[in-house]
């Protein structure tokens, strides 16, 4: 009676044990598909950190070149109003040149080209004119 109870908690215990063994076992004997998509989950993560790193150069590379776009576009316009004004300076300076050699002037203004005849130089008619 004394050892019916012990031997029965044993017995017990062994096959909680054996239970929990089987369990274990079970669950270890599929490890292959699990360690696979592990392995290849963590390759998919390097590899997209790597991608991540490329797009980042990238995008600071095209950032590099936006900018550089900008200056060289603010140093064209700079170079076109400067060149503007030079040439408005150079139709100054011969007008008055002309001025001083007695040339006729030319009608300046919005409307320069509706001045009288005097100061247009007679332009070839079309075919048809010529013609009739």
């Amino acid at each position: 009676m004394y050892l019916e109870k012990p031997v029965r908690r044993s017995l017990l215990g062994l096959a909680f044990i054996g239970l929990m063994t089987a369990g274990a076992a079970a669950q270890s004997q599929d490890p292959s598909p699990r360690s696979q998509d592990i392995k290849q989950d963590k390759k998919d993560t390097r590899q997209d950190r790597r991608d991540l790193r490329q797009d980042r150069k990238d995008r600071n590379q095209d950032q590099r070149d936006i900018n550089k776009d900008k200056r060289d576009i603010r140093s064209d316009r700079r170079d076109v109003r400067k060149d503007n004004r030079d040439i408005r300076k150079d139709k100054t300076d011969l007008r008055k040149d002309n001025k001083d050699l007695g040339y006729p002037q030319r009608p300046q203004g919005r409307h320069a080209g509706q001045a009288g005849p005097e100061c247009r130089s007679p332009r070839p008619q079309s075919g048809r004119a010529r013609r009739a």
